[in-house]
């Protein structure tokens, strides 16, 4: 038995790949450009590569740059509403097969960046991948998209620095409304129309500028993305809350994860919050209901769960956030 923690792709890949023809991948998650650079440096290897967390979404960009693969290489997600976790390489050619299984997703990360594991096993593996192939759909499928969220990149909570000492930022526009939604949900240009996203010169807070920072979280995912949607994050009872993205960078990176901290609305309400769940994965509110408050501010039905489509038609799927100094921040809505 072969045990990899180091120098992995020169190891695993590097030194595999031009004695096989094919090339099998099953992980978690995966990245375009790493599997592009083994395009470019194998052009006639056969690459199948099985993306087992792909109902958490897909990077728009990413899933471009998959479907211009040439022929020789695939790549399939998974659209089974049970999410699949391991990585699996099987390397193989007309005379044997190879299996490496551990911790390495198929990324920079995986393979360069972060303490991974890749262990040389004997067994033969291809059942998995045949097993886990009727639950996987081709990325250049017409029907991929009602399967699997694809998700534009600049949804992601990426910090966004502002240089300018005076926060000052742009116009949340809203579109003019059509006709009343079907369960009578209205659109809300007359209640928040033209919102500009400024902080108030009387906030009774330290604004620090080496904090300054913008970030913003959807309040909730698609129904392709979470099967859970009704009863979690949003809509969980009896403590609704904002959950992270699982694509996304840890909330960790953006709020203070050992204080409480005071957000300030655009419509002049101040919310405590602090950081809760496992990995600090959730956004609780101490002294409101966040779901009741974005109902009531949006006027929707208060008997039914919070839902993507709906928030998509009001044009607010998102918080948006400005990090004031370590423990206070400004809220508002925020249109993709």
């Amino acid at each position: 038995m072969n045990i990899f923690t180091n120098e992995l792709y020169d190891k695993v890949l590097g030194s595999n790949l031009n004695d096989y023809d094919e090339l099998r991948v099953l992980s978690g998650y995966s990245s375009s450009t790493f599997l592009n650079e083994i395009v470019k440096k194998y052009p006639k290897l056969n690459i199948e590569v099985y993306i087992g967390m792909a109902k958490e979404g897909i990077a728009r960009n990413d899933h471009d740059e998959y479907c211009m693969m040439p022929k020789n290489v695939n790549v399939y997600y998974n659209v089974s509403h049970i999410k699949n976790h391991m990585k699996i390489y099987e390397l193989s050619n007309d005379k044997e097969s190879i299996y490496y299984i551990g911790s390495a997703n198929f990324s920079e990360n995986g393979f360069f960046k972060n303490d991974e594991i890749l262990v040389e096993v004997q067994d033969d593996l291809s059942y998995i991948f045949e097993e886990n192939r009727i639950n996987m759909l081709n990325c250049t499928s017409t029907e991929i998209e009602d399967h699997i969220y694809i998700y534009e990149n600049e949804e992601s909570t990426e910090v966004e620095e502002i240089e300018d000492e005076e926060v000052n930022l742009t116009e949340t526009k809203t579109k003019e409304p059509g006709k009343e939604h079907n369960n009578g949900i209205i659109t809300l240009v007359q209640k928040i129309k033209s919102i500009r996203v400024k902080v108030p010169q009387d906030f009774e807070c330290k604004i620090v500028n080496s904090y300054y920072s913008t970030f913003h979280i959807p309040i909730v995912l698609p129904k392709e993305s979470d099967p859970f949607w009704k009863s979690r994050g949003i809509n969980s009872q009896p403590n609704p809350h904002i959950k992270k993205n699982p694509n996304n960078r840890n909330f960790d990176d953006f709020f203070n994860s050992e204080k409480n901290m005071t957000i300030y609305t655009f419509n002049g309400k101040v919310l405590r919050a602090n950081l809760a769940g496992k990995f600090n994965s959730e956004l609780h509110f101490i002294d409101i209901n966040i779901k009741e408050y974005l109902v009531d501010l949006l006027e929707l039905n208060k008997s039914e769960p919070i839902a993507y489509e709906i928030l998509s038609k009001l044009d607010f799927n998102y918080l948006y956030f400005v990090r004031l100094n370590e423990t206070d921040y400004y809220m508002s809505l925020f249109k993709e």
